[in-house]
């Protein structure tokens, strides 16, 4: 698509149907990164970040091309989850339909459970929380943890032979990793203090965003905060 201004990029992101399917239930990766794509330029039409017209290529390595008349950037897309977490959503979705699945029980960075591991989760889940719960912080530092280790594996991505050259490069990220009740600016916080170091690689993300809720957050490389609304 090629776009000329702020309204009808809002306009046109808006008119798109964007479904994703339920994970183990026809859920791809595509359904998944036009999702972000959407949010991620309705959060983002209005601000600095976008300079009109703008030229949307969906590609590979990374996902999709943001060409305006001057520039061009490279966009990376990713969804940040346990993957525990996701298989026993998927896992739930066809066997325990009742089941409240504690995300206590998913931490970001645990041993992997096996599969009857999970089952029995789930088992004890029916209808009630199961789970060990948090503490204090935990939820807030739990987030970070997940978000800074999202960005590194991205970065290694991002410098591997076969990436295409781009002049900048974004990373947006789906946040499905929060514990109940983030509280989003300590969770932050706690993010600005562990980021990579991304002046140890040869190529680096310009600015980091990441879709939690409503709130589209982004980190400049250089450690400028920001929150934009997703309308």
């Amino acid at each position: 698509m090629e776009i000329d201004s702020e309204l009808q990029l809002v306009d046109f992101m808006n008119s798109i149907a964007v479904d994703v399917n339920p994970r183990d239930e026809g859920r791809t990766t595509s359904q998944v990164e036009n999702w972000s794509t959407t949010k991620l330029l309705v959060a983002l039409a209005k601000t600095h970040h976008i300079k009109y017209p703008v030229k949307l290529l969906v590609n590979d390595k990374p996902d999709f091309d943001l060409i305006f008349s001057k520039s061009k950037v490279g966009v990376e897309i990713t969804e940040a989850i346990p993957e525990d977490y996701a298989r026993a959503i998927a896992m739930a979705n066809r066997l325990y339909p009742e089941a409240i699945i504690d995300r206590s029980h998913f931490l970001w960075g645990a041993p992997r459970k096996s599969n009857d591991e999970i089952h029995e989760i789930l088992e004890s889940s029916i209808n009630r929380l199961s789970g060990p719960g948090w503490e204090g912080d935990s939820v807030e530092r739990e987030w970070a943890n997940g978000i800074s280790d999202t960005i590194h594996s991205k970065l290694k991505k991002l410098n591997n032979n076969g990436y295409r050259l781009f002049p900048k490069y974004w990373l947006a990220i789906y946040d499905n990793l929060r514990g109940p009740a983030l509280n989003l600016k300590l969770g932050v916080k706690f993010l600005r203090e562990i980021l990579p170091n991304q002046d140890s690689y040869k190529h680096s993300f310009q600015y980091v965003f990441i879709e939690v809720g409503n709130t589209m957050v982004s980190i400049s490389k250089g450690g400028q905060l920001r929150y934009y609304p997703i309308a």
